[in-house]
């Protein structure tokens, strides 16, 4: 039996990086995380690496 990722896509909006391609959801009552709007993939890193799934780069501060 495989256990598939949530999607987060469903789960709720906090705020979107500079440019909007990234979002920060809420996946509990205190924890959050960024997720690429390209491709939906948690964990993305917004301010340095982007998505290590599908490429998309890191908003420029």
């Amino acid at each position: 039996m495989t256990t598939q990722a949530p999607d987060l896509f469903d789960y709720e909006w906090l705020e979107d990086s500079k440019t909007g391609q990234f979002s920060r959801v809420a996946i509990g009552n205190e924890d959050s995380t960024w997720r690429c709007n390209t491709c939906g993939q948690g964990e993305a890193d917004p301010y340095e690496y982007g998505c290590d799934n599908c490429g998309a780069e890191a908003d420029a501060y």
